[in-house]
C-alpha cells in the first residue's frame, strides 16, 4: 500500500529537486554548492545535471505536472534557496501539498494503487480547511481573472497576506510562500497559501498594524508612476516610505518612515533602495476588498 506522501516522494520530489539543481547550475553555482543547498550528495547533483531538463520534465509530466508549472516552481524555489533555505523548503513543501489537494497526481495515484477511486484518499486533504487560507485562495482566483493583471506583478513576484486577529508574528499571517509570479500574460501562484508563507510582507503588515489596527490585509504590486497616480485618482491615501539605504537596514529604518504618515494610508509607496525593488502595497480589511481595488485600478489604467 502506498500513501499520497510516498507517491510524492517517489514520483515528484526527486524530479523537482533535479529541476531546481539545473536552475541553480544555470545561475553559475558549483556542484558542491548546489549539493549543500539541496542537502544531497555532489554525485547526485552530477547525475541530475547529466539527465537534463527534458528528462525531469518528462517524469513530472507522467506524474501529472505540466511543463510550464514545473519550470515556474523550480525557478521560484531556486531563487528562494539563495535567500533563505528555510523559506525555500517551506515553499517546496506547500507546493507538493497543493499538488495533492488539487488532484494533479490523482490519476497517477490510482494507477499505482490499482484502485479506481483511490483519489478519495487524496481528496481527504481538502477537509483540512482554514477560513483565512480559503480567503487568500479566493482572492487569488479573483485576481487571476482580472484583465491585464500580469502587468501589475513586480519582478520579485506579488503576494497577498492576511493576518489573523491578535497576530503577533509572521506565523500568524497567511501568504503564498512561493509568491504570485507572471508567466507570459497570466499570473501563477506557486503553492498554496499557508501561515508564515511570506515572512517579509507579514512583517510589514504587522508593522503597519501597530499604527493602524484595522488594517488586516495587504497586496503587493509593481511600482510605477502611472499606477500610483491612478490609485491617488481613486481617492486612496498614499504614504511614501524610503528610499532605504539597503536591505540590511530596512527594518531599522522603516518605523521612522511610517511615523511620518499623518493619516491612515490605503496605499504604501515603497521607494526601495540598493537591492530592494520599489513596490506598491495596498492595505485593507480583507483580501477580497484588495482584489476589488486592483480590478478597479486595472480598468482605470485600461490594461
Amino acid at each position: 500500500m502506498i500513501t499520497p506522501s510516498e507517491l510524492m516522494a517517489r514520483h515528484v520530489t526527486p524530479y523537482l529537486r533535479g529541476l531546481i539543481a539545473l536552475e541553480l547550475s544555470q545561475m553559475g553555482l558549483s556542484q558542491p554548492r548546489i549539493a549543500s543547498l539541496l542537502g544531497v550528495s555532489q554525485p547526485m547533483i552530477a547525475k541530475y545535471l547529466k539527465l537534463g531538463r527534458g528528462y525531469m520534465l518528462s517524469k513530472l509530466s507522467q506524474a501529472g505536472l505540466g511543463r510550464e508549472e514545473a519550470e515556474v516552481i523550480a525557478r521560484v524555489v531556486a531563487s528562494r534557496l539563495l535567500e533563505d533555505r528555510l523559506e525555500a523548503l517551506t515553499t517546496l513543501a506547500v507546493v507538493e501539498f497543493s499538488l495533492m489537494v488539487r488532484g494533479v497526481v490523482c490519476n497517477l495515484y490510482s494507477r499505482k494503487t490499482g484502485l479506481p477511486d483511490a483519489c478519495r484518499v487524496i481528496r481527504a486533504y481538502l477537509e483540512l480547511g482554514d477560513p483565512l487560507i480559503a480567503e487568500v485562495e479566493s482572492a487569488f482566483e479573483e485576481l487571476s481573472s482580472i484583465r491585464g493583471v500580469s502587468e501589475l506583478i513586480p519582478e520579485v513576484g506579488a503576494n497577498i497576506v492576511v493576518a489573523r486577529p491578535g497576530a503577533r508574528s509572521y506565523l500568524d499571517v497567511v501568504g503564498f510562500p512561493g509568491r504570485i509570479v507572471k508567466v507570459d500574460r497570466e499570473v501563477v501562484a506557486v503553492g498554496k497559501p499557508v501561515y508564515g508563507g511570506s515572512k517579509f510582507m507579514a512583517r510589514l503588515l504587522l508593522e503597519v498594524q501597530r499604527r493602524w489596527g484595522d488594517v488586516r490585509a495587504m497586496i503587493s504590486l509593481r511600482w510605477s508612476e502611472d499606477l500610483l497616480e491612478a490609485l491617488k485618482g481613486m481617492g486612496l491615501e498614499v504614504c511614501t516610505v524610503g528610499p532605504f539605504t539597503g536591505i540590511q537596514r530596512y527594518w531599522e529604518e522603516l518605523p521612522s518612515h511610517l511615523d511620518r504618515c499623518t493619516e491612515r494610508p490605503r496605499v504604501i509607496s515603497d521607494l526601495g533602495g540598493p537591492g530592494i525593488e520599489p513596490i506598491i502595497y495596498i492595505l485593507g480589511s480583507s483580501a477580497l476588498e484588495l482584489v476589488g481595488l486592483v480590478k478597479a485600478v486595472a480598468e482605470r489604467l485600461e490594461l
